[in-house]
């Protein structure tokens, strides 16, 4: 997996983006969206990018909404789920 910019590293809306990414591929258990936002809020502590929440809940919103349509992850009763992967 990537390495993905946090704190003083994030300085625009694509790093925010690549955050949100990777944080929700490293999810193990079942979450929520206010979840990731708690947890992209740390992430992003000392950051000099300020980015407005309802922004962020999009961000995230559209990502959760890709990935399920992709099959990267499953959505039951408001809950995300991660794929688990077997390799052969």
């Amino acid at each position: 997996m990537c390495n993905v910019n946090s704190g003083v590293l994030i300085k625009n809306k694509q790093d925010v983006q690549n955050l949100v990414i990777g944080i929700i591929f490293r999810q193990q258990d079942k979450y929520k969206p206010e979840n990731i936002i708690d947890i992209v809020q740390y992430y992003m502590e000392g950051s000099p990018f300020v980015i407005n929440e309802n922004v962020l809940q999009n961000i995230i919103s559209e990502n959760l909404n890709l990935l399920c349509r992709n099959d990267k992850i499953q959505c039951k009763n408001g809950y995300f789920i991660p794929r688990t992967f077997t390799m052969l």
